[in-house]
């Protein structure tokens, strides 16, 4: 697993299925997304599952991410510390 530091607010990275991408967070923490799923109609993804793994030395926390092409999503809730993780996720095919 690769780990990138998280040293700007956004930044790009490509997901291959079931290859995991971890990122360093504030205080330690790491993310960690994987691409779980690729839905194709007709040849052509129409929705992909994306499992995001928040873990710090204290507590861990999962959440599961179904977007389709070209969509954003903002999600938001994680704990971290004493504060709260949001953050965007937009796909491209």
């Amino acid at each position: 697993t690769d780990t990138t530091p998280a040293s700007k607010f956004m930044f790009t990275f490509a997901l291959e299925a079931s290859k995991p991408v971890a990122i360093s967070v504030q205080n330690g923490a790491t993310m960690t997304l994987t691409l779980t799923e690729v839905t194709r109609e007709q040849g052509k993804p129409v929705r992909y599952t994306i499992s995001a793994d928040l873990k710090s030395t204290n507590s861990s926390s999962r959440v599961g991410i179904v977007l389709s092409p070209s969509q954003r999503v903002f999600v938001g809730g994680m704990s971290l510390g004493t504060g709260t993780l949001f953050f965007g996720v937009h796909a491209q095919s």
